[in-house]
């Protein structure tokens, strides 16, 4: 709850605190939604549609250059229900998350379907799992990070809704490092069983300018920013990253 008013107090400065409590329930709902709609595809109960001619000119731009890319995720919107579709627009190239693989198989297959057929990379497993994304992304392939959320890693201080907050630099680190682009994705719920991707594309950071990696998550906060003001009721951050 603390987490969630953060959000609203810094996207809706002035507001009274009862009008900051109401757009703390509209959140909630509009992520329950979110959850419901995920679950239901994951057993097969509905269908989605993905509004994601943005992502493919991306995908292929990059692909006709053999470029492998870091696909930076935040927790806005149907960002879980489009992993499957992901996986379906990537074709051959292999995919990888960088995520903390916490459940057994049989509960993955069940509660957590939508990552299933990605290959999972443990961020706990120290320089290993670096070398291992720059590996792949230098091989031409998609590495998988969450943008906004450090879970322990590296976080740099950058402007973000009008007040400095902080958020990992580590998918601007290993872009660096692999010399490869940086594609951030938003995924907008726009109705009952509509989705649009709205992908933002980020050139490769300078391995000469040591700044390179903190001016890409400054611009990434700046695009997440925009997406909270287009769709103010999906933007799940639920942590205060301005304390």
């Amino acid at each position: 709850m603390a987490g969630a008013d953060a959000y609203v107090r810094h996207l809706f400065p002035g507001r009274s605190r009862a009008r900051r409590r109401f757009a703390v329930y509209r959140l909630f709902v509009s992520q329950g939604k979110c959850l419901i709609d995920r679950h239901a595809f994951n057993a097969g109960a509905r269908a989605f549609d993905f509004e994601s001619q943005a992502l493919r000119d991306i995908y292929e731009r990059l692909g006709a250059k053999g470029s492998g890319f870091v696909l930076l995720l935040a927790h806005v919107g149907g960002w879980q229900l489009a992993l499957p579709h992901l996986r379906q627009l990537s074709g051959d190239r292999p995919v990888s998350l960088l995520m903390r693989e916490a459940e057994t198989a049989d509960v993955r297959a069940h509660v957590r379907g939508d990552d299933a057929g990605f290959r999972v990379i443990p961020p706990d497993a120290g320089p290993g799992c670096v070398v291992e994304m720059v590996t792949r992304l230098q091989r031409g392939e998609i590495v998988s990070i969450m943008g906004d959320r450090a879970y322990g890693g590296q976080t740099v201080e950058v402007p973000f809704l009008g007040a400095p907050a902080r958020f990992p630099v580590s998918a601007f680190a290993v872009a660096r490092a692999a010399q490869c682009p940086v594609v951030a994705l938003f995924v907008a719920k726009t109705g009952t069983t509509q989705y649009r991707i709205e992908p933002v594309l980020f050139e490769a950071p300078s391995r000469e300018n040591r700044q390179s990696a903190r001016e890409g998550v400054c611009a990434f906060a700046a695009a997440l920013a925009g997406f909270a003001e287009r769709h103010p009721d999906q933007c799940f951050l639920f942590s205060d990253i301005w304390s």
